[in-house]
C-alpha cells in the first residue's frame, strides 16, 4: 500500500488512475527504464490500460477507521 500517500496527495491536485501492474506487463511492446513513463503515457492515451478500483473518501476513511479499531 505504498501508493496511497501519494495519491491522497495528488488526488485533489490532478486526474489520477491506478493500473496494476500485472496488466501493463500484458500490453505488447517493448518497455525500458529510459522511456518507460512515455510508453505508458501512450498506452493510457491509447486507452490500453484500465484503472483499479479506488474508493471514494469516505469509504476509505471508514476502512481506514476499522483496520486501526481491529488492531
Amino acid at each position: 500500500m505504498y501508493w496511497q500517500p501519494v495519491w491522497h496527495v495528488l488526488e485533489d491536485v490532478v486526474e489520477l488512475t491506478l493500473v496494476n501492474a500485472r496488466h501493463v506487463k500484458q500490453v505488447p511492446g517493448r518497455k525500458t527504464d529510459v522511456s518507460d513513463a512515455a510508453w505508458l503515457c501512450r498506452l493510457m492515451e491509447a486507452g490500453l490500460l484500465r484503472g483499479s478500483f479506488v474508493p471514494p473518501k469516505p469509504q476509505r476513511a471508514l476502512r481506514t477507521l476499522t483496520r486501526y479499531r481491529k488492531t
